[in-house]
């Protein structure tokens, strides 16, 4: 089978999440296609290099705020605190799932933030991309949560999260 085939053939991974919604909140969140997901991909995942185990090479590209979490309740927090700083209430947000079984889904920042535990709780690796301030928080199973600005086509490597010293 083919990573399209098998892609989003589990989407019950997420009904946890949906039902945590209420029906308006429930109506904004978007289960993408296999070509939708793809397309965000290349926005945004597919702009870093990656180690030779295949995890985004951060010594590489820096990172804005990289922080390790012990904790359950505290991995939640941090979730909703992290969208919350680096993202508008209303900016559309992509969560790609580190199994490609669990369909991508678009939604509110506002949502990611409210259902910060449900988000987690349906795959153990995530990248959350938000769209309009090209930001990628990324949430890795041994409680690594690391925030970067995603790469610009024409950016060297790493200098999209160097900190602008004249600002």
């Amino acid at each position: 089978m083919s990573a399209a085939e098998h892609y989003g053939t589990f989407p019950e991974a997420l009904d946890e999440l949906l039902d945590s919604m209420g029906e308006g909140e429930r109506n904004e969140v978007v289960l993408l296609t296999w070509p939708e997901s793809e397309e965000f991909y290349g926005l945004s995942l597919r702009r870093f290099s990656v180690t030779s185990w295949g995890a985004l090479d951060w010594d590489a590209h820096g990172h804005l705020e990289q922080v390790f979490i012990e904790q359950w309740a505290e991995a939640e927090r941090r979730l909703a605190d992290l969208v919350q700083a680096y993202t508008e209430t209303d900016s559309l947000v992509v969560v790609m799932w580190g199994n490609l079984t669990v369909p991508s889904i678009a939604l509110p920042a506002r949502s990611v933030k409210a259902h910060a535990a449900e988000v987690l709780a349906a795959s153990d690796d995530i990248w959350l991309f938000a769209v309009d301030e090209e930001i990628l928080i990324e949430y890795q199973h041994d409680g690594r949560f690391t925030v970067a600005r995603v790469p610009g086509l024409g950016d060297p490597v790493g200098r999209s999260n160097e900190v602008d010293e004249t600002r």
